[in-house]
C-alpha cells in the first residue's frame, strides 16, 4: 500500500536551502505548525548576521535586537511576496536596513539618538586588563565613528567591510546603480578614516579582532 506522506525535499541529512525553507513557508497546504518551524529555520540561519549588521547600522545592540525583530516579523508578513528575482539574504537586508532607518528617523523626531552605551564595559575573564580595555576603546570608537556617518555612506561601509557583499549586491539592496555604490564606499572610507585619525595613529604593536575597516 503506497504510503500518504508528503515526498522529501532531499536526502534526510541535507540541509534544506532557503528556497526550500521558503517553499514550505508558503505552502498554504501545509499546516500552520510546518509553516512556522520552516520560517524559524530561516530566522536561525540569518539571524546573527542581521543582527551584527544592524547593530553596525545603528550603533546600539539593544537597538539592533529590537529592529531585527521588527525585520523578522515584516519578512514573515511580506515573505508570499518574495520572488526570488534576488537572494533571499539580499532580500532581508533590504528590510533589515528599511527597519533600521525608520529607528533612527523616530529617534530623531523624539530627540533622541541611537548610539553606543556611554559607560565602560567590564570583563572579569581578561587576562591583560589594559590590553582589553584598549581594544575595547577602539572597537567602541570604531563602531561610534560608524554610527556617526551620513546614513548613505554608513550603509555601504558596513554592507561592504563587514558583510563582504559585491559591488552588485549592495546596488541591489540600496536600489542604487553600481557606480554611485562605489563613490559612496570612497567617501565614507575617506569620512571613517578622518574620524578615526586620532586612534589609527596610536595602534599598538598587535592589534585588536575586527579591527578599523580599509
Amino acid at each position: 500500500m503506497p504510503s500518504s506522506d508528503p515526498p522529501c525535499d532531499g536526502p534526510s541529512d541535507a540541509v534544506p536551502s532557503d528556497a526550500v525553507l521558503i517553499a514550505r513557508a508558503v505552502d498554504t497546504t501545509a499546516s500552520g505548525r510546518r509553516r512556522q518551524e520552516a520560517f524559524g529555520a530561516l530566522v536561525d540561519r540569518h539571524a546573527d548576521r542581521v543582527h551584527d549588521t544592524l547593530a553596525k547600522l545603528l550603533g546600539d545592540p539593544h537597538e539592533a535586537s529590537d529592529a531585527a525583530q521588527e525585520a523578522f516579523l515584516k519578512a514573515w508578513r511580506k515573505l508570499d511576496t518574495f520572488r526570488g528575482d534576488s537572494s533571499f539574504r539580499t532580500w532581508l537586508t533590504r528590510i533589515a536596513l528599511n527597519a533600521a532607518s525608520s529607528r533612527r528617523r523616530t529617534a530623531a523626531r523624539r530627540g533622541t539618538r541611537t548610539g553606543l552605551p556611554t559607560g565602560p564595559r567590564e570583563d572579569v575573564r581578561a587576562p591583560a586588563p589594559d590590553a582589553a580595555a584598549l581594544c575595547d576603546e577602539r572597537n567602541r570608537a570604531v563602531r561610534s565613528a560608524i554610527a556617526e556617518l551620513p546614513e548613505d555612506y554608513r550603509v555601504v561601509v558596513v554592507l561592504k567591510e563587514f558583510e563582504d557583499l559585491s559591488y552588485e549586491a549592495i546596488a541591489e539592496v540600496v536600489a542604487v546603480p553600481v557606480g554611485t555604490v562605489r563613490s559612496r564606499l570612497h567617501r565614507g572610507r575617506a569620512e571613517l578614516r578622518r574620524r578615526l585619525a586620532s586612534l589609527l595613529t596610536e595602534r599598538s604593536a598587535e592589534p585588536c579582532p575586527g579591527g578599523t575597516p580599509r
